[in-house]
């Protein structure tokens, strides 16, 4: 069976929310790979990694980014599975480039949540103005009681930036099947809840943006994960791999900058108009 990438009635209910649940969009060989590449993280986290479950607490909320250059299950999804098509897609760019991953875990009975934000707040002020989108894809059936994501659809055309904290209203749970995938507009508002089972909820997110722009974070590279138009301009993974790897020697942890005090309004973009 061909699994299909997106449709554009899935673009145009993207572009009007601001967020959309593609179901069974991932063939069972990608989230196999990428639990294989979790057990590496694990046993060797990187420096950005850390523990977001406070010592005494039960559970544990685990979180790291920035190891796909070292983690070769990670690299082949980002760069080779439909992920980087669909976002190309979804932003109505001929290409993309990959900047950021994160991979999470919530163990049984962990209290600790995804505060409610937007990923716009996690950009340098030079690259605010980019459209950028997460993927969110879970390793496992996520649902209500271990921790699903939780979005507010719509929210993202008041085109603002809530630096320091979003209210959360309209509100929707996504139960998601192994196999689906998120993706989510830079504003759109999102977070998620505690872990109350007795299985692990390991998810990825992976954020791309449009080409041509400024990274979001300067201290590393944002290369082109996929052209449409231009194959030939992708960069290839040894060039990757060694612009991270020099990157990372000199800026092993992100560098930290001053938000905003307020929320502000964007004026950058929401779509492009390549498609």
């Amino acid at each position: 069976m061909t699994i299909p990438m997106v449709t554009d009635d899935e673009i145009k209910a993207f572009e009007e929310d601001g967020v959309i649940c593609l179901r069974q969009r991932f063939e069972l060989h990608w989230l196999e790979s990428l639990a294989e590449g979790f057990e590496k993280n694990l046993a060797a986290p990187g420096p950005n990694s850390s523990q977001l479950t406070p010592e005494g607490n039960p559970g544990g909320y685990f979180d790291d980014f920035l190891v796909w250059h070292r983690i070769q299950e990670y690299r082949d999804f980002i760069f080779d599975s439909p992920a980087a098509e669909i976002a190309a897609r979804l932003m109505s760019s001929d290409t993309c480039r990959h900047f950021l991953e994160n991979a999470l875990i919530k163990e049984p009975g962990t209290r600790e949540v995804a505060p409610w934000h937007q990923d716009a707040i996690f950009t340098t002020m030079d690259a605010h103005h980019i459209l950028q989108l997460t993927v969110w894809l879970p390793l496992c059936d996520a649902t209500e009681e271990n921790g699903c994501l939780q979005v507010s659809p719509g929210v993202h055309e008041e085109r603002v930036v809530y630096w320091r904290g979003i209210e959360r209203k309209d509100s929707v749970s996504v139960p998601m099947n192994k196999g689906d995938v998120i993706f989510i507009h830079k504003l759109c508002p999102h977070g998620s809840g505690p872990n109350q089972t007795d299985g692990i909820r390991w998810s990825m997110d992976i954020r791309y943006q449009k080409s041509g722009g400024p990274s979001p974070r300067p201290e590393w590279p944002s290369l082109i994960a996929r052209s449409r138009r231009d194959p030939s301009s992708e960069t290839p993974y040894e060039n990757w791999r060694d612009a991270w790897a020099a990157a990372l020697e000199k800026h092993p942890k992100k560098l930290g900058r001053e938000k905003p005090s307020e929320a502000q309004p964007y004026t950058g973009e929401m779509y492009l108009e390549e498609r």
